[in-house]
């Protein structure tokens, strides 16, 4: 057999025999100690280490979304009235019957602005807007939540047509009111925007106090 010249120093094949005798049994150590070598059950326990965490975090979501859930102190429910406009505005809503409003929720005279009181509320707006066809695909309407004039909800577009807002959003009410708008906005020369039973479905708000 031929002669092989090694390009290692004997010093250097000994550290490398001593870390294959010598494997780290833990993925910190070995992490603490690059480059070096880890056995395979290091392995499988820092992974069923993370899963076990993972699911200790799923586990405490899951508890944390149903108290949400059974925490409901009271609900109001709204309905779109029947609505377009050439320009920018707000979304009209036809008030609650006293069954549907458990919240003392109020709202203004033209029905476009909901004032909620101190607390903390999750918001489900649902149903079909739409932009009459003017087969010009450069403009269009967006749609969204305000609270006391800043958007709390991302923008909905719609565009010669339908479509569908499901919408979803949790927000806490810090002073003594606020006040919420479902904002319509027309980008450049859109067609007219309809809203509420004019566009072939509802368009409903609910509104659930939590706390």
């Amino acid at each position: 057999m031929a002669n092989f010249v090694l390009d290692n120093t004997a010093n250097d094949i000994n550290t490398a025999i001593t870390k294959v005798l010598n494997p780290d049994t833990t993925l910190t150590g070995a992490l603490s100690n690059d480059p070096s070598l880890i056995t395979s059950g290091a392995v499988k326990l820092y992974v069923d280490n993370e899963i076990s965490a993972l699911n200790t975090r799923l586990t405490s979501a899951e508890a944390s979304i149903t108290a949400m859930q059974n925490a409901v102190i009271g609900t109001a429910v709204y309905t779109a009235t029947n609505s377009r406009s050439e320009n920018s505005y707000a979304v009209p809503w036809t008030p609650p019957s006293q069954a549907y409003n458990q919240i003392q929720a109020s709202i203004s005279s033209d029905n476009k602005t909901i004032t909620l009181n101190k607390g903390s509320y999750l918001i489900d707006i649902n149903g079909l807007i739409q932009e009459y066809s003017d087969n010009n695909n450069g403009d269009y309407w967006t749609v969204a939540l305000e609270q006391d004039g800043s958007a709390i909800t991302p923008s909905v577009s719609v565009n010669d047509g339908f479509t569908v807002v499901a919408l979803s959003v949790g927000t806490v009410v810090t002073q003594n009111t606020a006040d919420f708008r479902f904002e319509a906005t027309e980008i450049d020369s859109a067609g007219q925007f309809v809203a509420g039973p004019n566009s072939s479905g509802p368009l409903v708000m609910i509104i659930k106090k939590i706390g």
